[in-house]
């Protein structure tokens, strides 16, 4: 900034502030109580607030214009508007995390506080101990986001009936479970709960449940295809294969490579039977399997009795038995198919591990439960502006 400019130059000050917010601590005692100079700032920096006058400190204006940009000035406001209960209303609405600087009381106000998480469920953290145990306020949070579970008090996190009640709502996901505490997650119980409301919850058992093979049968014979999340142990259990598969066939796919399909398929068909039956019937090839199989029978054998060979076959048996070979060639190829589909499968397995992992780690840097990567690159950038502005310096990503 020149070295030349009147401080106490309002038009000086207008355009200095105008390029570096932080200015205003330069400016005259008069411009920094003067409420154009001071707007100009905090457009530029919010931060700016910290230097404008006592009164401007204390009009709701002002500082809603510059909570909007972040609400981090709110520290900077009067304490009048911090226990302001009309006044804390407004803000939390423009910005949630403005909750971090209400007052004590404030933040036990249960109007204050459901009007924040309503807008964003991530600041229950700011709430107080008490409406951290209120079940209204934590399903307005989680509503919100997910994530916001993870700040609930300590007495709702061990809530099985209530953390249930979250999952039959349909506004909730399975990714819901991921904020349960671990104690839950090994709870046999409430896990087996938890999948009967959503199959895909076995995702967030502990990986000892999904080694616990009286667990798995249980889970399998909920859905079939969730023996995607069994330990590679049980994927390798012809036990647990058998129940998955009868449960639904397509869980064939995810059935160990230690495993012989063909060795388990006649169990399977045991108890698949009548339902192929009922599928492969008059529907599929005009006649059912028991008089299908009846006539293959008599004809094989009135061919051999007659020495004329399989060759006289009725066309209608031949049409037959070549549907059936090429059946068996579909099937061969679906079976490579489905090798391949199992294959990818094990690496989403792994990316979304890899992804839950790196979601905590920036939870962790930033203090935020972050529920996508553009929420992720938000926040990021948003820090990135905030420091480049703060420290009047250029800076790259790489500095953050």
């Amino acid at each position: 900034m020149s070295y030349n400019i009147d401080w106490s130059n309002k038009e000086d000050v207008l355009k200095a502030v105008s390029k570096t917010g932080s200015e205003l601590q330069k400016a005259s005692k008069k411009l920094k109580n003067d409420k154009d100079v001071v707007l100009a700032a905090i457009n530029k920096n919010p931060l700016a607030l910290k230097y404008a006058s006592e009164r401007l400190k204390n009009t709701e204006d002002i500082v809603l214009n510059a909570i909007n940009k972040n609400a981090s000035v709110l520290l900077y406001a009067s304490d009048r508007l911090k226990d302001d209960k009309e006044f804390m209303l407004k803000a939390v609405k423009v910005n949630a995390m403005a909750l971090l600087h209400a007052s004590k009381k404030l933040k036990d106000d249960k109007d204050v506080v459901l009007a924040t998480v309503h807008n964003a469920g991530y600041a229950l953290r700011y709430a107080s101990g008490r409406l951290k145990n209120d079940k209204e306020v934590i399903l307005t949070a989680v509503d919100n986001s997910n994530s916001a579970f993870v700040y609930a008090g300590h007495t709702l996190q061990n809530d099985k009936e209530f953390i249930l009640e979250i999952l039959k709502s349909s506004s909730f996901t399975g990714y819901f479970l991921r904020y349960v505490n671990a104690e839950l997650r090994n709870n046999k119980e409430f896990m087996l709960d938890a999948i009967k409301i959503y199959p895909y919850n076995v995702y967030y058992a502990s990986d000892e449940l999904k080694n616990n093979k009286a667990f798995m049968l249980d889970v399998v014979k909920i859905d079939g295809n969730m023996l995607c999340n069994a330990s590679e142990s049980l994927k390798n259990d012809k036990e647990v294969v058998i129940e998955a598969v009868k449960n639904d066939e397509r869980a064939i796919q995810f059935v160990g490579y230690s495993i012989n399909i063909d060795d388990i398929l006649d169990e399977i068909h045991q108890f698949s039977h009548k339902k192929f039956k009922e599928e492969l019937s008059n529907e599929a090839f005009g006649k059912d399997l028991d008089s299908m199989k009846q006539n293959y029978n008599e004809e094989i054998i009135s061919s051999i009795d007659s020495q004329e060979g399989l060759f006289d076959l009725s066309d209608d048996l031949k049409i037959d038995i070549e549907k059936i070979e090429g059946m068996i060639t579909s099937l061969t190829s679906l079976k490579k198919l489905l090798e391949e589909k199992r294959n990818l499968q094990i690496k989403i397995c792994e990316l979304d591990k890899s992804i839950d992992s790196l979601f905590l780690s920036l939870q962790n840097n930033y203090g935020v439960a972050i529920m996508s990567i553009e929420e992720a690159d938000k926040i990021i950038l948003n820090k990135f502006s905030q420091r480049k502005e703060e420290n009047g310096k250029q800076y790259t990503l790489g500095n953050l």
